[in-house]
C-alpha cells in the first residue's frame, strides 16, 4: 500500500477517533483535568515551529510526543504493573483491551504509526502527504490527552510512620508518601502508602508498585485531628514513576 493511500486511511480513522472522544470525556473531571492538558499547547507549538523548516523532522518529533502521552496514560491507569515494557503497538493494544481507549482511537494511533514508519524509512518529501500526516498526528495527540484518567499528585513525600496503633514506636527504615488521588468522576481523596523511592512534593506520578517489597500494618498521626490513624494494613512499596517530560 502506498504512503498516500495509508495517509488517506489515517485521515479517515482520525475522524472516527474524534467522534469517539465525547463518549469518554463528558464526565465531571473534564472541566479541570482535560482542559488543563489540552490548553498546554507548547508541544504543538514546537512541532509546528520545526515544521516550518523541516516537515519530516516535525513528524518524527510529533511521533515522540504521541508515544510519551501513550506511555503516561498506560502508566497512570496501572497497566505498567502488569506489562513492564512493550512496543508502541503493544501499549496501544493493551490500552484498548483495558477499555481505556476506543477501538477507533486504537486504529487511529496504529495507522499513524504505520505512516510515520513508512515516511521515516522512505525519506518521503511529498509536502501534501507530510502536511496531512502532521495534521492527523496533532489531532491524535489532542485525542489521547483528552482520554479520562486518574491523577496522582504527591502532597507530602515524608510522612512519619509508626509500628503501633498508639503511635509511640517510630518506623525509621522508610517513610510514607501522601498522595492526592483525583478520579475520573471528579472525586478526590488522600491516601498514604509506603514510599518505595524518593518523592518530591507536587510531583505527578503513575500508579506503579514494587511487588518485591511488601510492608505490614503502619500508623501515622492524622495532621488534622492529631489522632493515631491506620495508614495501611498491608501494602507493596509505591514507586509511582514520574511522567516523561517534553
Amino acid at each position: 500500500m502506498s504512503c498516500a493511500t495509508k495517509q488517506n486511511a489515517l485521515a479517515q480513522t482520525v475522524e472516527k477517533s474524534e467522534e469517539s472522544v465525547p463518549q469518554v470525556s463528558t464526565q465531571q473531571l473534564q472541566a479541570e483535568q482535560v482542559a488543563e492538558r489540552l490548553l498546554n499547547t507548547s508541544v504543538e507549538a514546537r512541532v509546528l515551529d520545526v515544521a516550518v523548516r523541516d516537515k519530516q523532522a516535525a513528524l518524527m518529533r510529533l511521533a515522540i510526543e504521541i508515544e510519551k502521552e501513550v506511555i503516561v496514560l498506560h502508566g497512570v491507569i496501572g497497566l505498567r504493573n502488569r506489562f513492564k515494557s512493550g512496543t508502541f503497538r503493544e501499549l496501544v493494544e493493551q490500552l484498548a483491551q483495558h477499555g481505556t481507549i476506543s477501538n477507533d482511537i486504537r486504529t487511529g494511533l496504529l495507522e499513524f504509526w504505520k505512516v510515520r514508519n513508512q515516511i521515516a524509512h522512505s525519506q518521503l518529501s511529498d509536502e501534501s502527504i507530510l502536511t496531512s500526516t502532521l495534521d492527523s498526528g496533532i489531532r491524535l495527540l489532542r485525542i489521547i490527552k483528552a482520554v479520562p484518567r486518574p491523577a496522582y499528585t504527591v502532597i507530602e513525600p515524608h510522612v512519619q510512620l509508626y509500628k503501633d496503633k498508639n503511635c509511640t514506636e517510630r518506623i525509621t527504615e522508610y517513610d510514607g508518601v501522601l498522595l492526592e488521588i483525583a478520579n475520573p468522576d471528579g472525586g478526590k481523596k488522600r491516601m498514604i502508602y509506603p514510599a518505595g523511592r524518593e518523592f518530591i512534593a507536587g510531583e505527578v506520578v503513575g500508579w506503579d508498585w514494587d511487588p518485591n517489597r511488601r510492608y505490614w500494618a503502619a500508623y501515622y498521626l492524622n495532621p488534622d485531628s492529631g489522632e493515631p490513624t491506620v495508614a495501611w494494613d498491608s501494602s507493596m512499596a509505591f514507586v509511582g514513576r514520574k511522567h516523561p517530560t517534553s
